[in-house]
């Protein structure tokens, strides 16, 4: 089993963390950003695999260049949210276009908060308006002491605020309140259409995921560990909401222990979902248009009357009882969000038993 599975988003859950960290290139290096705020196994991970081997090698190798046949010649540029959440973690970041000292332009700056013990909305609400901050700082700039004084400013400030104002909310994920006009988004064509061809989807193609039937000794292998992809529609008016509305929903379906990467274009209606561990393959979703990679919800998926009767009354379910107890997902297991707090500590000891057999 790979390092990423055995360490990344599994430190310590006892309480809310905060670290802050920025690397990719900037005009104040001439080469890539030392690392900055690397204060956790998780952060190397991040940069190692999203930056180094994932947009870096698809940058050495020219992937982005090479004509696509087949596909339109639209560029879709690094200016990205994403969010990558597994358990009771998650780091939640910003890339945009930049450039080292050199001028040299094909490579991103990543701006990022690894999160311990945060309900996303918290984190949503809180840390986002700080690293836009951040971001505007970083590109009003081309100093590297400015960027390092600023970061280290705002990472005390984040960490204030967690001490001033703690999370109240007694669950890390919930259902947004407009989770039904989610589930009815244009987004999703006529009777949720879009919505339900994604649910068919994980359950014929991402079921070893699924909640209640994910084992991680399916992915002991090299082989095995390669992260599934499936880019979905925005289905809200903003990609902040949609992060709000998507994590919660993906996680009523695919167990906490999969690592899950949402990546949300500014500028394009869809987000791109990866399941386990990214390569240089599903991060190419990075700057693929829609012709390259088509939304999810768009494949015309034969199913019968049975799943079809399934996925809606799963969708209702969701909307009017926002995960009742009674509520079950696409697999026939519990899609409640209310795991509490000595359950998932007891859960992560498990897990970080089990990787040592």
């Amino acid at each position: 089993m790979s390092t990423f599975f055995k360490k990344f988003l599994l430190e310590d859950l006892s309480k809310p963390q905060i670290y802050l960290s920025a690397f990719g290139k900037h005009p104040g290096w001439n080469d890539h950003i030392e690392e900055l705020g690397i204060e956790t196994e998780t952060l190397a991970l991040c940069r190692s695999i999203f930056y180094v081997k994932g947009i870096g090698g698809l940058i050495s190798a020219g992937r982005w260049n090479k004509p696509i046949e087949g596909a339109d010649s639209e560029k879709i540029a690094f200016d990205h949210f994403f969010l990558w959440h597994r358990n009771h973690a998650m780091i939640f970041g910003l890339l945009w276009p930049s450039s080292d000292g050199k001028r040299r332009r094909q490579y991103p700056m990543i701006i990022c908060v690894h999160c311990v013990r945060l309900p996303l909305n918290w984190v949503l609400e809180h840390i986002l308006s700080k690293l836009e901050e951040l971001k505007k700082i970083c590109i009003g700039t081309e100093s590297a002491s400015t960027v390092r004084s600023s970061l280290a400013a705002i990472r005390n400030s984040l960490r204030s605020k967690l001490a001033e104002s703690p999370p109240e909310e007694p669950h890390l994920l919930s259902l947004p309140e407009h989770f039904d006009q989610f589930a009815n988004h244009p987004d999703f064509g006529t009777h949720r259409q879009g919505l339900i061809r994604i649910l068919y989807q994980f359950k014929n193609q991402l079921s070893i995921y699924g909640k209640g039937i994910y084992n991680p000794k399916n992915f002991l292998t090299q082989e095995s560990n390669q992260g599934d992809l499936i880019r979905l529609p925005l289905g809200t008016d903003t990609p902040v909401k949609s992060i709000s509305a998507w994590i919660p929903f993906l996680r009523t379906q695919i167990d906490w222990e999969v690592p899950l990467l949402l990546m949300v274009p500014r500028q394009h209606r869809w987000s791109d979902a990866i399941f386990g561990e990214p390569t240089q393959q599903s991060l190419f979703c990075l700057k693929a248009s829609q012709e390259h990679l088509p939304l999810t919800s768009d494949i015309p998926y034969n199913f019968n009357d049975d799943f079809l009767q399934t996925a809606n009354q799963l969708l209702d379910s969701l909307i009017t009882n926002h995960l009742a107890k009674s509520s079950t997902n696409i697999f026939g297991y519990s899609a409640e969000l209310t795991d509490h707090k000595d359950r998932a500590l007891k859960k992560a000891s498990f897990f970080k038993r089990l990787l040592k057999l």
